[in-house]
C-alpha cells in the first residue's frame, strides 16, 4: 500500500493559510461579489412510460434461515453477504455498463449501459433497477465531450433521476419522476447544457450550459420555476458542477480563472461565492454534502496530491489525506460524514477505490484492482463501481460496506 503522509505545505498552500500551524484549521478565504442574473425557464411535462426488461432467468432469493439459525443480512434486496454482485446479474450484455448510482438505502440503482436497441448499438441508455423491477429509459443519453463522458443523477430517495438527452438540433436536461411517472423537459434561456446534478432535496438541479455564447454554469428552482447563472465564464472557460444546495441556491462548481481548476462555493441567494481551494491547487473532483454544510475534493498542488475535507458553516478546511506517490479523483461523501470515496491514480494511471475512514483516519477497505467509476448510497452501506471481475468479466459490481 502506498504511503499516506499529511502534507502541511499542501493545506497552506491550497488555502492561503499564512502562518497557519495546523493545517486542520486552515481558514477559508472570505465572500467574493458573484454575478448572479435570472434567466428565463421552461418546464414541460410529460408522462413517462416504463420501458420493461425481461429477465432471462428471476432473480435472487436469499434462502429461508433454517431453524435455529438467524437469517442473512441483505444489504441489497436478495443478496445475501457481502458482494460482489454483478448488477443486472447477467440478463443482458453488460460489459459497457458504467456511472454507477444509488439511491439513499440502494433499494433503486441504474447505470449507463450500451448496445440495448439492435438498431442503433452505439446508443447508450439509463437502466434502473428498482425494487427488483428492471427497466430502461428509452431516449437515449446524449454523448457529451467531458471527462468521464455523459452521465445520470439520481435523488438519494430514490423517486427521481436527471439525464441530458438530444432533442432537435441541440440538447436539453430531463428529469423523470419514477413514482408519478412523469419526464419534464428543463429548457430556458441557455443551449447545450452538460451533465445535471439534482440537489438533495429534489427541488433543483444545477449542469453547465452556454449562454450569450459564453459557458455559463445554471442553477434551476424546479419549486419556484426560477432559474440564475450562479457562473459566467469568458469563451474559453472549463466549468463543472458538483454539488446543488436546497432549491438551487448553493452550487458547488470548479472554473479556471487561471490554467487550474479552481473549487468554489457560490451563494445564489446573497450574490456572493467562497474560494475553497485557493489558486495554487488543480481541482480533480467534489462533492457536496446533502446538509450543504460541508464538502470534500480532490486537489493537486505541485509534485503532491491530496483529499480535502471543507466545513462551509465555519469556513475551514479540517482535515486531509495526502501524498506525493499517487493523486485522487472522483471524491465522494456520504450522509454520517464519517466515510470518503474516492480513487487513487499511479503514475501509470493504475487505478484503485479506496474507502477512507475518517474517524479512524485509514483506509477501511479497497475495492479490486480493475476497479473504478465508483459510486456508493447515501447511508454508505452499500458501494458500487465498474469492475472486470474474473469469472464475469466487465460490468457493474455491488460491494457492501457493513456497520461495525
Amino acid at each position: 500500500m502506498h504511503r499516506i503522509a499529511r502534507l502541511s505545505a499542501l493545506v497552506v498552500g491550497l488555502f492561503v493559510a499564512a502562518g497557519a500551524q495546523d493545517a486542520a484549521a486552515a481558514q477559508l478565504k472570505g465572500a467574493q461579489e458573484a454575478t448572479v442574473q435570472d434567466l428565463p425557464v421552461d418546464l414541460v411535462e410529460e408522462p413517462y412510460f416504463i420501458d420493461p426488461m425481461k429477465r432471462a432467468t428471476p432473480w435472487p432469493v436469499v434462502a429461508p434461515p433454517a431453524e435455529g439459525q438467524e437469517a442473512a443480512e441483505q444489504m441489497v434486496p436478495g443478496r445475501a453477504g457481502l458482494g460482489p454482485w454483478r448488477l443486472y446479474e447477467g440478463t443482458f450484455d453488460e460489459s459497457s455498463c458504467r456511472s454507477p448510482r444509488l439511491s439513499q438505502d440502494a433499494t433503486v440503482l441504474l447505470s449507463i449501459c450500451r448496445g440495448l436497441d439492435p438498431s442503433r448499438p452505439g446508443d447508450e441508455h439509463v437502466v434502473l433497477l428498482q425494487d427488483n423491477r428492471l427497466h430502461r429509459y428509452a431516449n437515449p443519453i446524449a454523448p457529451l465531450d467531458v471527462a468521464g463522458g455523459a452521465r445520470v443523477d439520481l435523488s438519494m430517495d430514490g423517486e427521481r433521476f436527471a439525464v441530458v438527452i438530444e432533442e432537435g438540433a441541440g440538447r436539453s436536461i430531463h428529469i423523470i419522476n419514477l413514482v408519478l411517472r412523469t419526464d419534464t423537459r428543463v429548457s430556458g434561456g441557455w443551449r447545450n447544457p452538460g451533465n445535471p446534478v439534482l440537489s438533495a432535496d429534489v427541488g433543483a438541479v444545477g449542469f453547465t450550459a452556454e449562454v450569450a455564447g459564453r459557458p455559463a454554469v445554471i442553477a434551476v428552482s424546479l419549486d419556484d420555476k426560477k432559474a440564475w447563472t450562479a457562473w459566467h465564464g469568458g469563451r474559453r472557460s472549463r466549468l463543472a458542477v458538483y454539488g446543488v444546495g436546497p432549491s438551487g441556491k448553493r452550487v458547488l462548481m470548479t472554473a479556471n480563472l487561471t490554467d487550474k481548476d479552481q473549487l468554489f462555493l457560490v451563494d445564489v441567494s446573497r450574490n456572493v461565492y467562497y474560494d475553497l481551494s485557493g489558486d495554487a491547487g488543480n481541482v480533480t473532483s467534489a462533492t457536496l454534502h446533502r446538509s450543504a454544510e460541508a464538502a470534500v475534493f480532490t486537489s493537486t498542488i505541485g509534485g503532491a496530491c491530496g483529499v480535502f475535507w471543507v466545513d462551509l458553516q465555519g469556513r475551514k478546511a479540517k482535515d486531509f489525506v495526502g501524498s506525493v506517490e499517487v493523486c485522487y479523483e472522483r471524491a465522494m461523501l456520504e450522509d454520517t460524514r464519517r466515510y470518503v470515496l474516492y480513487e487513487q491514480v499511479g503514475l501509470n494511471k493504475e487505478r484503485r477505490v479506496v474507502l477512507y475512514d475518517r474517524k479512524k483516519k485509514q483506509t477501511k477497505q479497497e475495492m479490486p484492482a480493475t476497479c473504478h467509476d465508483a459510486h456508493f448510497s447515501g447511508d454508505g452501506q452499500v458501494m458500487a463501481a465498474r469492475c472486470n471481475h474474473n469469472q464475469t468479466g466487465w460490468g457493474v459490481y455491488l460491494f457492501a460496506n457493513p456497520e461495525e
